[in-house]
């Protein structure tokens, strides 16, 4: 049994998203099964002391509580996390850092000099270091490359809110009362700190106000802003300009207790930031199946939360409209059938959050030990980074990039979705995908799908549209010259094979779980599939990861965190938090110019599959992307620009 070191190091200075990040740790830790269960033993740094009474709720799941101090023992520790900015530790132990976000590269006005110094000279040692950093999103992941010369391991570690005890069973309607709230609400639950962006949503409220329509609206979080004082004076400025004084309650912070139950008890929930590293407040509805509107920032994008509404970050005529259409519609979850199976799902997703920190820990000691016996320098562990692909952080070039003279004016020429789109349909793609089926060894799905291309050729001739995974693989292999392709959901290896019938060359990453008789059809195992590949002339490397892809595909981004692909196929998990996941752990590792493939988006039996399309790769500003549903299962595919 290994054993983590939580370090608490926050709670005296307002900021809410610390504590709560580590109660829901350590409540996700204590559900998972005992056979994986990591023993933890909690370091409280010396000037949080005064301050545990906010931790109350997890201290009996510690196994000891110690002050963090460099003298402190430490010998039964395998973990510590998250490892403090200025704080040290023995020889021996493995530290793991957590960055929750890179809020001073987007919005570095709010920030002072010495404060920005500060961050970028901390995260870049962080990045050039071999201790293992977790990021709490593939956003945040996407920035730490963007902004860092990352060469350290990298972990991304969603969290999740984890259900206290009493939450459920508290009286929603005595809360509101004792803070002197009455009938229907909206809720905003953020610190009054200027990216939280309250602003907007005052401003929605003013317009719909203006209109008729006043939205009642409760605000808990601290009021001030240590970077900008006045800043909590000019919002309550604004509130008595438009005649929103009587409209809007600002609680300040309260207790958490009361926090939930106002939020049970709530319309809906607005959360308005210009910037996050993963947002507490849409956790909590999700595991309270309270509804939330939210800006449309990536990370909240990424979170997906069901019963969420998105509208575009800053602008208070799009807020106002989304809620002065849908409040009438919305309805306090408290005690209803929706809050029920939302409090049941999370108990899964509780579990799936500890499994991680798990499985986190694990990673960070093999990379720790690895860095320890090879001690490689810069250039062998940038090397070893890249075996698996091309860098993603590299500048783009050869291919990517034109220059004259050294000088490149445009962005490189890359191909977007409309140009494979118009190849997509030509007679030659369906030629050759029959092609290559008639290669395969056939079976009834097999034979039947040649019979139906077949068909609709002979009945409508070069004008009939028809797309499937088949021929978007085969499309996209070829004009990409896809020279490393990762793929979820093997089985057979039909789509394997368009790729490797265009590319020979190609190397191949393919994860599947061989699940038998699945969808009701034979799943004959990697020796089957390799013996295929081979049939059709692969030469490349072709390499099995076997197991379930939530697990598998963090672990082997963990040991080549820079591996880049040119083509990637996600046809594994069907359900919509499966997809998502597989979907946003493979994004990052996507070259620029390079494709997702995501099949089955018109399929009768998983119509959310389109929605996880949309809402995870098509809302994505970097991303071109085409689908086609009109016939068939349908496929999507998307295409990185920058």
């Amino acid at each position: 049994m290994s054993t983590l070191g939580l370090v608490i190091q926050w709670g005296s200075d307002g900021w809410q998203g610390g504590p709560n990040y580590l109660k829901n740790l350590a409540l996700a830790v204590a559900s998972v099964p005992q056979a994986r269960r990591p023993r933890m033993v909690f370091f409280v740094s010396p000037d949080q002391v005064d301050h545990l009474e906010q931790y109350r709720n997890i201290i009996p799941l510690a196994h000891d509580v110690r002050v963090f101090d460099p003298a402190a023992q430490m010998d039964d520790i395998d973990v510590l996390y998250p490892f403090p900015g200025k704080g040290q530790a023995p020889a021996g132990v493995t530290r793991v850092h957590w960055i929750p976000d890179f809020q001073h590269c987007h919005l570095p006005h709010l920030f002072s000099e010495a404060d920005l110094a500060w961050r970028n000279r901390h995260f870049a040692a962080l990045a050039a270091g071999s201790d293992m950093v977790v990021l709490s999103s593939r956003a945040a992941l996407d920035d730490f490359c963007r902004y860092f010369d990352v060469r350290c391991p990298t972990h991304v570690l969603r969290f999740a809110t984890s259900p206290e005890p009493d939450w459920f069973s508290g009286n929603p309607r005595a809360v509101q009362a004792r803070y002197g709230i009455s009938g229907p609400y909206l809720m905003c639950c953020n610190q009054f700190w200027v990216h939280k962006d309250h602003k907007t949503l005052f401003a929605a409220l003013a317009l719909l106000r203006r209109q008729g329509v006043e939205l009642p609206l409760v605000c808990t979080g601290a009021a001030e802003d240590s970077r900008h004082p006045e800043y909590m004076a000019s919002l309550r400025g604004m509130l008595e300009d438009n005649g929103l004084s009587g409209q809007v309650a600002i609680l300040g912070l309260i207790p958490r207790s009361d926090q939930i139950q106002l939020l049970r008890g709530a319309r809906a929930v607005v959360q308005p930031s210009q910037f996050e590293g993963w947002s507490t407040v849409i956790e909590d509805c999700r595991l309270l199946g309270t509804s939330v509107v939210y800006s449309d920032i990536p990370v909240h994008l990424e979170q997906a939360v069901p019963a969420g509404i998105p509208f575009r970050a800053g602008d208070a005529a799009a807020l106002a409209d989304v809620l002065g259409t849908h409040w009438q519609s919305w309805h306090a979850a408290a005690g209803t059938e929706v809050e029920e199976k939302a409090l049941q799902d999370s108990y899964e997703t509780r579990v799936r959050f500890g499994l991680e920190v798990a499985g986190m820990m694990e990673q960070a000691q093999k990379a720790a030990a690895g860095s320890a016996a090879v001690c490689a320098g810069p250039a062998q562990r940038q090397d070893a980074a890249v075996r698996g692909g091309v860098s993603v952080t590299d500048e783009v070039s050869g291919r990517n990039s034109y220059r004259v003279k050294g000088t490149q004016w445009y962005a490189p020429p890359l191909a977007g979705a409309a140009t494979f789109a118009a190849a997509l349909f030509e007679a030659p793609v369906y030629e050759g995908t029959l092609e290559v089926l008639r290669r395969l060894p056939q079976d009834d799905y097999l034979r039947y799908l040649k019979g139906f291309m077949s068909s609709g050729m002979r009945r409508f001739g070069p004008h009939w549209k028809y797309a499937d995974i088949c021929t978007v693989l085969y499309t996209l292999a070829g004009m990409l010259g896809a020279g490393h392709y990762l793929e979820i959901g093997v089985r057979q290896g039909r789509s394997m094979a368009m790729v490797a019938a265009r590319r020979p060359q190609v190397d191949i990453a393919a994860f599947d779980m061989w699940c038998a008789g699945y969808a009701g059809m034979d799943n004959p195992g990697p020796d089957f599939v390799r013996a295929r590949m081979q049939a059709l002339g692969h030469t490349g490397k072709l390499e099995f990861v076997d197991g379930n892809s939530h697990e598998t595909l963090p672990a082997y981004f963990a040991r080549n965190p820079q591996a880049a692909f040119d083509l990637i196929t996600v046809d594994g998990d069907h359900t919509p938090q499966g997809a998502e996941q597989d979907i946003t752990d493979v994004l990052p590792h996507l070259r620029v110019g390079g494709a997702i493939v995501f099949d089955d988006v018109a399929h009768p039996a998983h119509p959310e599959l389109m929605q996880v399309w949309q809402d995870v790769v098509l809302s994505r500003p970097e991303m071109s992307g085409f689908t086609f549903s009109e016939v068939g299962y349908g496929v999507g595919f998307a295409v990185r620009m920058r």
